[in-house]
């Protein structure tokens, strides 16, 4: 374990917002789940994007992401950005500022 964690806090998207993580991004991984109760929805877990490891809580309604706090991605060039930012579009992100983007849960 690294001695310094991102911890994400998400309504009550945590899970969906994993599946896409790892679905759009290489070296991703959906990791340790915690569930509230045995059938569940998912309320914490670990979890890895592009080789970063998160933490990641469904906390409810009290805290949002800003852009204070967002996501850097590193791309070799102009077509690798062309493709995450097609796949964050077509899953609902909305394009902001200067070249930036939310995703579909709120993170930029």
């Amino acid at each position: 374990m690294n001695k310094v964690t991102p911890f994400l806090m998400f309504n009550d998207q945590l899970e969906a917002a994993m599946e896409f993580y790892s679905a759009t991004f290489p070296d991703s991984e959906i990791r340790n789940v915690a569930r509230a109760g045995e059938d569940g929805p998912i309320s914490s877990a670990e979890f890895v994007v592009g080789g970063q490891r998160f933490m990641g809580y469904n906390g409810g309604p009290y805290f949002s992401f800003s852009e204070g706090v967002s996501l850097y991605v590193d791309c070799a060039d102009q077509d690798e950005v062309d493709a995450y930012w097609d796949k964050l579009v077509t899953a609902g992100a909305k394009p902001t500022a200067c070249g930036w983007i939310k995703d579909p849960f709120g993170l930029s």
